[in-house]
């Protein structure tokens, strides 16, 4: 499988509007994994006050790994919990399923901020969207 891109969005609590924040390009067989932000968190910050990642905490730093980024490496349920089994059977993926493909069907969604990740999507020759 070739590289894949996610997006991360952050909810501002107080108007709940949400903006795209950041871009990871990722190539896990290639154990190759970058971040950025978007211009979408220039702006969050600018208009009501987005607080920077501690894993990223420089808006023009280009974040590179051989790891995936513990940001997103614990927003996915792993495979020695119980529950792993029926977790990506529910979202209709098979259990050799990677973080990636994980990651761009649940979203990653956490109790604890107001981040979540969504899946590039693409625009087809009859003008509808998919996600590659």
């Amino acid at each position: 499988m070739s590289a894949r891109t996610l997006f991360l969005a952050w909810q501002d609590n107080r108007s709940r509007q949400w903006f795209p924040v950041g871009r990871l390009d990722a190539d896990p067989e290639h154990s190759k994994f970058r971040f950025r932000y978007t211009g979408g968190a220039e702006r969050a910050q600018r208009d009501v006050g987005f607080p920077l990642a501690a894993d990223f905490p420089s808006l023009r730093e280009d974040y590179r790994s051989p790891e995936l980024f513990p940001l997103f490496r614990n927003r996915i349920t792993t495979l020695g919990r119980p529950d792993f089994v029926a977790y990506v059977r529910n979202l209709d993926l098979s259990v050799q399923a990677d973080p990636i493909e994980i990651l761009a069907v649940d979203g990653g969604a956490t109790g604890t901020d107001a981040l979540l990740v969504f899946p590039q999507s693409a625009k087809g020759v009859d003008g509808g969207f998919r996600c590659p």
